[in-house]
């Protein structure tokens, strides 16, 4: 027993040992994740085609990888865009700047400055030349000093002394402060970046792709009435594109992203993408009534079964007009499942149907809460409406679900 103690002790103090050494691995990888960094994770390379690959961001690539392989999906949370309304910049007879073109800060400070005005003459600007999406996010403004090379944290990854006063935030700050105070071209910080956009009222703004689908979606009255298009992150004259931590943040998947990750691959082969089916058919296959179909059906006595044989009915007269009829409160009950997560669903949905025709009552929902606002009348009534008809199925059928989760079968 001491022997078996000692080695006891001494395995776990090897494990410890373990768990340590790769906190420390991942911490000085900037953190791309414990699992990984530990082999943890099977890497997810093969999962991708070469032109798939060709599409991710390098930032997201390299944020996502560690010793060569990628071991967490990239997912462009945090990658920043300039969206520029072409509109404003025809008007202007400024030549409007392409997908591939990268411009600096200081040039986007003189065009903004010539793109700002007051276009009705009430002595009101209404017209704004470039702002950010999030004035007041650290993540979506930590590109500029990263630009002029700063750090977003010490060494050590504990203190910020020397890194938030050093020289390149000062001067990324200074920037950005002239842009609301002293240039002028930026509106208010309270504003809605985003919707002052959507309403042909700002030239230039950093923002996230999810703004793409958001104008993409939009129909034409009630979208954007101008032409507009997306380019590069900006950054500073003389400086470094800001990749990394500022530009593409990776998450590092569970099981059941992972899975959500491959059947969306399947119904992409398959054309059920933007289709209702694509949507709830994949819901079928759930494993709660698969196990509670074979919880029931195992409880059946095999003396009916037997009888009813006996008697001459054949297997498939057996099911029929044996099994299905005994079975009737575990079907009302793996629909009433298989309903309610198909109504209450908002991830899948809105990966596999984005078409603003294709809405589930979640997503529809969700759009109530805006990045600046949140539209408290549609949301409660979009929460009432989306909880009736549960309420509505649950409470005449309730008893069969009781019956089919207490007995599991007959007695």
């Amino acid at each position: 027993q001491m022997r078996c103690a000692r080695s006891i002790a001494a395995k776990t103090d090897r494990e410890t040992e373990f768990r340590r050494g790769c906190l420390q691995r991942a911490f000085s990888t900037q953190r791309r994740g414990v699992a990984g960094v530990c082999n943890w994770l099977a890497p997810l390379d093969d999962l991708y085609t070469e032109e798939e690959k060709a599409d991710i961001l390098e930032a997201a690539y390299a944020a996502g990888s560690y010793n060569g392989s990628m071991i967490a999906a990239p997912q462009f949370t945090s990658t920043q865009l300039l969206f520029i309304n072409k509109s404003l910049f025809d008007q202007a007879g400024i030549p409007v700047p392409g997908p591939d073109d990268r411009l600096t800060y200081e040039q986007i400070a003189e065009l903004a400055q010539r793109l700002t005005q007051d276009s009705d003459g009430d002595g009101i600007t209404d017209i704004w030349g470039f702002t950010w999406e999030q004035t007041v996010r650290i993540y979506q403004l930590q590109a500029m000093q990263e630009s002029l090379g700063g750090q977003a944290i010490s060494d050590d990854g504990l203190t910020v002394e020397g890194v938030i006063n050093a020289q390149p935030w000062v001067d990324a700050y200074t920037y950005y402060a002239k842009a609301f105070n002293e240039w002028g071209f930026a509106p208010p910080s309270d504003v809605d970046a985003p919707e002052l956009f959507a309403q042909g009222k700002l030239a230039m703004m950093i923002a996230g792709p999810w703004q793409i689908q958001r104008y993409s979606m939009m129909n034409d009255s009630a979208g954007p009435g101008f032409e507009w298009t997306v380019s590069r992150h900006p950054y500073f004259e003389g400086g470094e594109i800001a990749f990394g931590r500022a530009i593409a943040n990776t998450l590092l998947l569970s099981v059941g992203t992972v899975l959500i990750g491959l059947l969306y691959t399947l119904m992409r082969d398959w054309g059920w993408i933007n289709t209702w089916h694509g949507i709830f058919i994949p819901s079928l296959a759930n494993g709660l009534v698969i196990f509670m179909f074979r919880q029931f059906f195992a409880d059946i006595p095999q003396e009916i079964l037997d009888a009813a044989r006996v008697d001459g009915a054949s297997w498939l007269r057996i099911l029929f007009q044996i099994t299905v009829p005994i079975s009737l409160p575990a079907m009302i009950s793996g629909s009433l499942i298989l309903f309610l997560g198909s109504w209450n669903s908002f991830f899948w949905p809105l990966v596999v149907a984005p078409a603003p025709a294709l809405r589930v009552v979640q997503v529809a929902v969700s759009l109530a809460v805006e990045s600046r606002q949140t539209i408290w009348n549609e949301l409660m009534a979009g929460a009432i409406l989306a909880a009736i008809v549960p309420i509505l199925l649950i409470f005449p059928f309730q008893r069969y679900y009781v019956r089919s989760i207490a007995s599991t079968g007959i007695k």
